[in-house]
């Protein structure tokens, strides 16, 4: 859990002001990356890109306000 929430934080105001489409592009660009894991096609870890697709989705929410986390 520590690892996902360090991608969050550094990745906290990347892309903050872009519309949600912009949001939504990116998260199927991932989504698109991690599928690649599976045909061997990128040498990027899984679990790497599974961070990636939860810091966006957490990233996400709290600019949309709908997100809350006390550490």
């Amino acid at each position: 859990m520590r690892t996902l929430l360090d991608y969050k934080r550094r990745f906290r105001d990347h892309w903050r002001d872009e519309p949600d489409v912009y949001w939504f592009l990116r998260l199927m660009q991932e989504v698109g990356e991690l599928a690649d894991t599976f045909t061997e096609e990128t040498q990027d870890p899984r679990d790497h890109e599974l961070r990636q697709i939860a810091s966006i989705c957490m990233n996400w929410l709290d600019k949309r306000g709908q997100w809350e986390w006390t550490e």
